[in-house]
């Protein structure tokens, strides 16, 4: 499968919580388009949305609670956005405009120098 975050969507909340889309596609080109969280605090991640059927809005009913990330399952990106690119001392690594720049040219926390 390959991930993809829009990087428009992605926003970090004074709460804590960076929200993003995230694109799902399979190797047949199938996808799935999510709205999700994730709680640096916790390490927690939340499903708020996913697109609709009809491709035209998010569909709420698919919205799940704060859920613990795992780190062994097969399909864990929260785990790899959470340590690669989003937290850092159970904090956001910095503006949505930081994180979206480090998504880009692949830089990931363990590399930054600060």
């Amino acid at each position: 499968l390959k991930f993809s975050i829009d990087a428009k969507s992605l926003s970090v909340g004074s709460d804590g919580v960076v929200r993003y889309t995230v694109v799902i596609t399979s190797p047949s080109g199938a996808h799935n388009v999510n709205y999700e969280g994730i709680r640096c605090e916790t390490y927690d991640w939340r499903l708020y949305a996913g697109l609709n059927a009809d491709h035209d809005g998010w569909d709420r009913t698919v919205a799940n609670d704060w859920m613990r990330i795992e780190n062994g399952n097969l399909n864990a990106y929260q785990a790899s956005l959470y340590q690669d690119y989003f937290c850092a001392n159970k904090a956001p690594t910095g503006t949505a405009k930081w994180i979206v720049d480090n998504l880009r040219h692949h830089r990931i926390a363990t590399s930054l120098d600060r």
